[in-house]
């Protein structure tokens, strides 16, 4: 699959003091201007293939409108929307250069988080999963990108070689052969990359338990709060008394500040096991803030 260009540039020339790194920054608030000044001496280091560079340029500038969107107590996407998918776009087009696909991946994940029909996060985002192996995942987002750009010679080109690739297996298989591959990633601590690979064993199986309960720890471990409630909810679906998903879905729901649900989860866990000491432990802290959150009303 071709690389897609990072950035819709309409400078003609470079921007002056690309050279500086940024390493000596030190993250404040920024405007968007500002911001916009360092994406583009950014985009002049990736041209010239310095991409460690570019990185930590990109990094700044997307540091600098996090921590000004965190200054106004704003969500940054609903301040500094449109630069901070760029930025976000055009990091993950350093770490496919780097091939960093974990990263790409986590890039992309935030831009199609807000943005579901963004072109280049689902090019880039199928062009790690096919890196990773993830073959399903690569060719739900090309198919996707087609939808948006049926016109796209490459990507229609890059379907037809991953369909014929891919040998027909029974999907109990290849769900557990993913799921299997996810825990070699979590044992590495690799969150994001066990978070694909078992989104793509419950693409081949839905009810595959034990990949749903796993992603939802690695949702816990990227702090995507909802999505661990929601895995955590699947597995009780089908296994009510399950105590591990029972204290993942109390921990999210804690997080989420859900502590009603959160008490309830806790509870429910130290029927199943009393001696849960991590249950315990959060109980207390989840009914001190009950008691602070009807203090304050």
């Amino acid at each position: 699959m071709s690389r897609v260009p990072i950035i819709e540039d309409d400078s003609s020339s470079e921007e002056e003091g690309a050279e500086d790194s940024g390493d000596h920054f030190k993250e404040e608030g920024m405007s968007e201007w500002d911001a916009s000044n360092l994406k583009q001496k950014a985009v002049g280091l990736f041209m010239r293939s310095q991409y460690p560079e570019a990185t930590a340029l990109f990094q700044q500038a997307l540091g600098g409108l996090e921590q000004a969107a965190l200054e106004q107590s704003k969500p940054v996407s609903s301040v500094f929307g449109n630069m901070w998918h760029a930025l976000r776009n055009n990091l993950a087009a350093c770490a496919l250069a780097m091939e960093q696909w974990s990263e790409v991946i986590v890039h992309c994940d935030a831009v199609l988080h807000d943005q579901p029909a963004n072109l280049k996060a689902l090019l880039r985002r199928a062009e790690a999963r096919e890196r990773l192996g993830l073959t399903a995942g690569a060719c739900s987002d090309i198919q996707a990108a087609l939808r948006i750009d049926p016109n796209n010679i490459d990507a229609a080109e890059r379907l037809k070689l991953l369909s014929s690739m891919s040998t027909p297996t029974a999907p109990a298989a290849a769900s557990e052969a993913a799921k299997l591959r996810g825990n070699e990633a979590m044992a590495r601590g690799a969150w994001s990359e066990a978070w694909e690979l078992y989104t793509d064993a419950l693409v081949h199986d839905p009810s595959n338990f034990a990949a749903r309960n796993n992603r939802c720890m690695c949702a816990l471990k990227q702090d995507k709060w909802k999505e661990a409630e929601s895995d955590a909810s699947g597995v009780l679906a089908l296994s009510p008394e399950n105590s591990k998903a029972l204290f993942r879905r109390a921990s999210a729901r804690q997080s989420m500040e859900n502590y009603e649900g959160s008490e309830a989860d806790l509870l429910a866990t130290l029927v199943v096991e009393p001696t849960n000491g991590k249950a315990k432990e959060l109980l207390l802290k989840v009914r001190k803030a009950l008691v602070e959150k009807e203090a304050q009303q």
